[in-house]
């Protein structure tokens, strides 16, 4: 599933972090830019939730070098600055074609995404821990319930997955 979020921390109000298996964060090369994939990583990390960077609209060596700098191993693949891009989105249709190094940057993004397997026993054990957070802070007193005693003790991140198959 691809989810399209906002700079920052939005995310982490509600637990949606949780449910993804990798965070892509798309960074621009700006210190603006690798402040939030620098926030968001700090707040990912506490959770055990795996990030990797896109550098985005990368015009010349010297700006992959400052992403591979800011970013370090976490930097999966480089998005080039693409005036075809540019010209699509101002309606110009002759610039169909994809530049042959944006569909490289995506064949890179499609080979790690393939591979990125599921921890079920994270995912339950957060599921879990977010729906107590959230029905402590807004929930139970929106019901007028604890909406932690529908969590069955004996149901466990194996179950979880039974259920799901």
């Amino acid at each position: 599933m691809i989810v399209d979020m906002t700079a920052g921390a939005d995310a982490f109000a509600s637990g949606l972090f949780t449910k993804f298996d990798l965070t892509l964060i798309v960074v621009e090369p700006t210190l603006a830019s690798v402040g939030v994939y620098r926030q968001y990583k700090g707040y990912a990390a506490e959770f055990g939730i795996p990030v990797a960077v896109i550098g985005n609209k990368v015009t010349d060596e010297d700006e992959e070098a400052f992403l591979r700098e800011q970013v370090g191993a976490d930097l999966l693949s480089i998005i080039p600055y693409s005036k075809a891009v540019k010209a699509r989105d101002r309606g110009d249709a002759t610039a169909a074609e994809a530049d042959q190094e944006l569909l490289a940057a995506f064949h890179v993004l499609e080979e790690r995404l393939l591979y990125t397997e599921k921890n079920w026993e994270r995912f339950y054990r957060q599921a879990v821990e977010f729906h107590i957070r959230n029905g402590k802070s807004w929930a139970n007193a929106s019901v007028g319930l604890d909406v932690s005693k529908q969590i069955d003790p004996d149901f466990g991140a194996k179950d979880f997955v039974a259920f799901l198959n």
